[in-house]
């Protein structure tokens, strides 16, 4: 029973840090540091900055705030016309659902993974806990390896792959000139993935740091 309680925390950990590393990412932080960014292209329809700060704001609003869909609805152009054609808002509304989904699944092992490590701390001590969750950093690390190679290999490749696998074939490509695109080009969405690595590798590497630390510390 323990090598088996053992087994499921270690395998919890990278999903629930992978979940944790993706909400991070999405915040108003992000797209506010991308547009920054001297290299990140300018909108070649006529966006500036502040536009695209305060439309980008707006989905993501959408996947994070109960009120985030009727804000996405009444968001307006300079012109007077919606931001959004019912094509991208339904996208949005796909995406707000898996990052739902992803979420509740995140929580829910994450409520077990706390669970067993008690259970385990009490059953098995402090070093059996702490080999178990540094194993989990090293599993994400492993993980984060092949999704990485994945997509240096063949971004293009991967990123159609992943909606692909999602989302309804026609619900997700735009022409160039709708919203989404002008907001979110290719080069958000590379930068958008090597954030999330960043911020798995620390979060891997803080589980590895918190595993060993228990491990050290374990009376003999």
């Amino acid at each position: 029973m323990k090598k088996v309680a053992l087994a499921l925390l270690t395998a919890s950990i990278p999903f629930v840090l992978l979940v944790l590393a993706l909400r991070l990412v999405t915040l108003p932080w992000f797209p506010r540091v991308v547009y920054a960014l001297p290299f990140f292209p300018a909108d070649a329809y006529g966006f500036d900055r502040a536009e695209r700060i305060a439309l980008a704001g707006r989905c993501i609003d959408e996947l994070n705030l109960p009120q985030g869909p009727l804000r996405l609805r009444q968001a307006r152009l300079p012109d007077g016309s919606p931001a959004f054609t019912a094509g991208e808002i339904a996208h949005l509304d796909d995406v707000r659902r898996l990052y739902d989904r992803l979420t509740r699944v995140a929580l829910l092992l994450g409520l077990v993974a706390l669970a067993l490590g008690r259970w385990l701390w009490r059953e098995a001590g402090r070093q059996a806990v702490g080999k178990a969750v540094a194993l989990g950093g090293w599993l994400s690390l492993g993980t984060l390896a092949g999704a990485a190679l994945l997509m240096a290999v063949g971004w293009e490749r991967f990123f159609v792959g992943l909606h692909e696998l999602f989302f309804s074939a026609g619900t997700w490509r735009f022409p160039y000139e709708s919203t989404l695109i002008r907001l979110f080009p290719e080069l958000f969405w590379q930068l958008g993935a090597a954030a999330v690595t960043l911020c798995w590798v620390l979060l891997a590497a803080g589980a590895i740091a918190l595993g060993r630390a228990w491990q050290r510390t374990s009376p003999r």
